[in-house]
């Protein structure tokens, strides 16, 4: 990658990345290392999200709900023709937004919107006073997975209030009050929840020894938050170990996760 990474490329980066090629991210991966401006705003624009997570997470103040009635009740200085022609420049300016001060995110919102009219005018002002009214006054759903169980055939995923995020239907047998009166261990060692690529959302990791399906076993599967699977890890037939091979009756038992090679993740 040989040019600058844009503002655009790094917002799909953080808000959308399935969107991104997996050429494009190790491109991106790549480009921050060698790149010292690159790098910088790849690191603002990490801490940007990172704080919109923390503050999502918190009840708004009742200043926060003041400055988001400012912002409903700013008029509109641009036609929505005009402001139409200006969405680019919306995205652009919008990074501005990212500078290290020590403002709530909420707050640093409404006075971006409050001191760019001609950027976000019209329609683009209208759909920011909604975000924020959506932000201040709906109640926020924690939708980071923080424990995951085996439930009637159902791999089911609970952020840390115990409010079920979302369920897969697994099969017959896949269910842990059943299995734990003939396997070993406890369920984290069959079903876990962490985060393996340090992006601060934890992933679900699960095996299925014990259920009755053969082709089930000896398999390890790893879903990201959202419930998309991610890979999976399948023991084959005759493993290898440096030149000893071994014969194929075995299962997985359980397993164990953590940073083995000091990069930083799990």
């Amino acid at each position: 990658m040989k040019n600058h990474i844009s503002e655009q490329q790094l917002d799909r980066y953080f808000v959308n990345p399935q969107s991104l090629s997996d050429g494009e991210r190790e491109g991106i991966d790549a480009h921050i290392l060698e790149c010292s401006l690159c790098k910088e705003q790849f690191e603002k624009m990490q801490a940007f999200y990172r704080e919109v997570e923390r503050e999502m997470q918190s009840a708004p103040t009742e200043q926060d709900k003041v400055f988001a009635e400012k912002l409903a009740a700013k008029p509109r200085l641009a036609l929505p023709s005009t402001a139409l022609q200006k969405v680019e420049n919306v995205i652009d300016a919008y990074v501005e937004v990212i500078e290290p001060i020590q403002r709530s995110i909420m707050r640093r919102f409404v006075d971006y919107a409050i001191q760019k009219p001609l950027y976000v005018g019209g329609g683009a002002l209208a759909t920011f006073a909604l975000a924020f009214a959506i932000m201040l006054f709906v109640p926020f759903k924690d939708t980071h997975p923080a424990y995951a169980r085996a439930e009637k055939e159902f791999l089911v995923v609970y952020n840390k209030d115990g409010k079920e995020l979302w369920r897969k239907h697994i099969g017959i047998g896949y269910d842990w009050e059943t299995a734990r009166q003939y396997v070993t261990g406890q369920l984290e060692n069959y079903l876990t929840t962490l985060d393996v690529d340090n992006d601060g959302k934890q992933e679900v990791l699960s095996t299925f020894e014990w259920l009755p399906d053969v082709s089930q076993r000896n398999t390890l599967i790893c879903y990201n938050s959202d419930s998309e699977e991610r890979w999976r890890y399948i023991q084959h037939e005759k493993p290898v170990f440096g030149k000893e091979q071994f014969k194929t009756d075995f299962v997985i038992h359980q397993f164990i996760t953590g940073d083995l090679d000091g990069d930083s993740k799990s």
